[in-house]
């Protein structure tokens, strides 16, 4: 008999997790919707000309109702019926994805050559080129499709509050406390899956062209620069995904059985602390309860840490995407696999790592040696962020004008971009035997003459001649897989640390204030971390554009950016927030009353009299609380530097201001005939060539 019941033990924890499955879906599309289809998310961004301060909004957006209604839901959902508020937020998510889609079904088709706005990409004799006629037509509307993104961000900001705050109480209450870090692994690796996988999908189906099928005799790939993905595939299927778990989840018990006899016993036996039987679950009880959380000192401390820390993460991971395809010339599935393997097997491994140093410690000390633990994997973490001066690819540079035009780019003898034909002065070719992409431009005026620097006489470029498309960039293979390998370990040590730091948070607190203190915890990572971290990553970026593309006469979304200033902007971004919570975690190594000697050194001068009696600060204590004062200065002071290391860049400048424009034309413009001042609109073919 003994022998069947050790067979069957393991089957029986099995089964525990098979309810839970439903939970798991639910937060694999959850993050993994945010990736799957979108890489910045630069395909919506250049469809509907978001720039990346924009794009940044519209993911920071997802929490602002997240924090006007996590206190509420956290508060209540700890009394109430924990899966049912669970379901119920899965299905809204549900309806949130299929809303983000929405713009791609309203807006008119894909238009990649300019075709039918009446504009040429060539210069035409006698005639300028005109506005774009869409300009007067269709700034409301690109207004509503920027709404409904932000609006369907909000909606799914409300309805994945209970799953980060409900989710894991709900855990902890449905499993013994011994193995809740094994429950909680599970639980966040599929956090971490969603947007691994998700990076891996959507970096295939941005290899799908927008409109699924390509219009006829379009022939582009996804290296071109007017293509643009499907990236309303991934949230479109996703959203159906979310509302079958959803009501799946609206079936569940309350309780596991057997949950509420393990729960007390642990709670007889001391592992876990007693509730606060003062508070009952009504609205009175709101303030006194976050009272109890606040003057916590230990939560407080694990909940700054994990603030500064989220501000890095949310800030850097949504343009991770940009960073690859542009500093070392990924493409878009190659970029998505790489971030899928970095967050994988990154993920598992951290979470496996921090799992195993939890379960080998005693449930009763769990908390104080985790919150150690959490320090140490700090002190070797915060030098992470230095991975992103692993150079690239060599910078290249564009030749631009200041009239209106297309994005159609040529490549010139010396290696130099030119955004359109026109740009470069060549004249309309008519070679209809000739593939688009194949095809040369020759009696280019614009097109500075090379002797140098052509070193075959194979070449195809001579004297005034260009050909399709970027020029190629030299992007060594061994700069990207150096960069991947390092982000890997800096990922094992990112996400070891999470299992710890939520142990210490669930265990500081009263057992019956669980999801409330993840709810709190949940207003300080999004108020000041997840939330300004990618609009201020998005603002950076923005200043490091070289050359935008204008539409109606404004800057819309950027075209070429400095990925080398880029990189120590990151660098520099990154460091003061995990100095800081390197900082707030060093209370669980120094002892209390010597850290409190600390803090009133700080606030203090360094001799105090009182009456007849003198307090004099250590000199240890002195320079520590001088570390601790200068720590917000050096904070601002990294952040004075990064934006100091764009300033020279303005973001409102169009092509006719942009530095590498006038070093690269010296003051040349495009021929464009004898009158100036013409404005002559010619029809085109199904190519985007000029009927003349």
């Amino acid at each position: 008999m003994d022998e069947v019941q050790a067979v069957l033990a393991p089957m029986a924890q099995l089964a525990k997790m098979v309810p839970l499955f439903p939970l798991h879906v639910q937060l694999f599309t959850r993050h993994g919707r945010k990736y799957v289809g979108q890489r910045r998310p630069p395909d919506p961004g250049e469809q509907f000309s978001l720039t990346s301060q924009m794009s940044g909004f519209i993911m920071s957006a997802n929490d602002i109702t997240g924090l006007i209604l996590v206190v509420f839901v956290s508060f209540f959902g700890s009394y109430g019926h924990k899966t049912k508020w669970l379901g119920g937020g899965a299905i809204i998510t549900g309806l949130s994805c299929l809303l983000f889609t929405l713009p791609k079904f309203i807006a008119e088709k894909h238009d990649p050559t300019g075709a039918r706005s009446g504009i040429s990409p060539y210069c035409i004799p006698n005639a300028t080129l005109p506005d774009d006629p869409r300009c007067h037509k269709d700034a409301s509307s690109f207004n509503l499709y920027y709404f409904i993104f932000i609006l369907s961000q909000l909606l799914s900001g409300a309805a994945t509050t209970p799953l980060h705050t409900l989710g894991p109480a709900w855990l902890d209450e449905n499993v013994p406390p011994t193995r809740t870090a094994t429950y909680l692994a599970i639980f966040y690796m599929s956090v971490f899956l969603g947007p691994g996988l998700g990076s891996l999908i959507g970096g295939k189906l941005l290899t799908v062209y927008v409109d699924v099928e390509m219009p006829p005799g379009l022939n582009l790939t996804p290296a071109h620069p007017y293509w643009i993905g499907a990236w309303w595939l991934g949230p479109f299927h996703c959203g159906f995904l979310l509302i079958i778990c959803g009501i799946i989840l609206l079936g569940f018990p309350r309780h596991l059985p057997g949950a509420e006899i393990n729960r007390e016993n642990a709670i007889k036996s001391g592992q876990l602390r007693k509730q606060d039987n003062k508070l009952k679950g009504g609205i009175k009880d709101i303030l006194p309860a976050t009272k109890a959380l606040l003057t916590n000192g230990t939560y407080v401390f694990q909940n700054l840490g994990s603030t500064a820390s989220t501000m890095v993460g949310f800030g850097i991971g949504p343009f991770l995407y940009k960073f690859l395809s542009g500093r070392y010339g990924a493409s878009p599935f190659y970029a998505g696999l790489g971030i899928a393997l970095l967050l994988i097997p990154g993920a598992a491994a951290g979470l496996g790592l921090g799992t195993l140093i939890v379960n080998k410690l005693g449930v009763r000390r769990s908390c104080r040696r985790a919150a150690k633990v959490t320090f140490l994997l700090q002190l070797v973490g915060i030098w992470g962020s230095l991975n992103f001066l692993i150079p690239g690819c060599t910078y290249a540079k564009f030749a631009g004008v200041d009239v209106p035009y297309h994005n159609r780019p040529v490549c010139g003898p010396a290696g130099v971009n030119y955004f359109s034909p026109c740009h470069a002065g060549c004249p309309l070719q008519r070679s209809r035997n000739q593939p688009r992409q194949s095809q040369m431009f020759t009696n280019c005026t614009c097109v500075t003459p090379v002797i140098n620097n052509i070193s075959s006489p194979t070449s195809p470029f001579t004297s005034q001649s260009a050909s399709p498309g970027l020029c190629p960039q030299d992007c060594p293979t061994y700069a990207l897989l150096i960069f991947c390998v390092s982000c890997f370990f800096v990922v094992i040590l990112g996400f070891s640390n999470a299992i710890p730091s939520k142990i210490v948070s669930l265990r500081s607190v009263p057992d019956n204030l669980r999801a409330y203190g993840l709810g709190i915890q949940f207003v300080f990572k999004r108020t000041l971390g997840a939330l300004p971290g990618p609009v201020i990553i998005g603002t950076i970026i923005d200043h490091t554009c070289t050359l935008w593309k204008t539409k109606c006469g404004k800057p819309a979304n950027c075209l070429n950016y400095d990925y080398n200033r880029l990189g120590w902007i990151i660098t520099v971004y990154a460091f003061p927030p995990q100095y800081i919570r390197l900082l707030v975690l060093t209370r669980y190594i120094v002892p209390r009353p010597l850290y409190i000697l600390v803090l009133t050194c700080s606030i203090v001068p360094r001799s105090l009299t009182i009456g007849h009696y003198s307090f004099y600060c250590p000199q240890v204590s002195v320079y520590w609380s001088q570390l601790v004062l200068l720590s917000p200065g050096l904070c601002l002071l990294f952040y004075f530097l990064s934006f100091y290391l764009s300033k020279d860049v303005d973001p409102d400048a169009t092509l006719s201001k942009s530095h590498a424009a006038d070093e690269v034309l010296d003051g040349k413009k495009p021929i464009l005939g004898n009158d100036e001042n013409s404005n002559q609109i010619h029809d085109f073919d199904e190519e985007g060539h000029t009927i003349v």
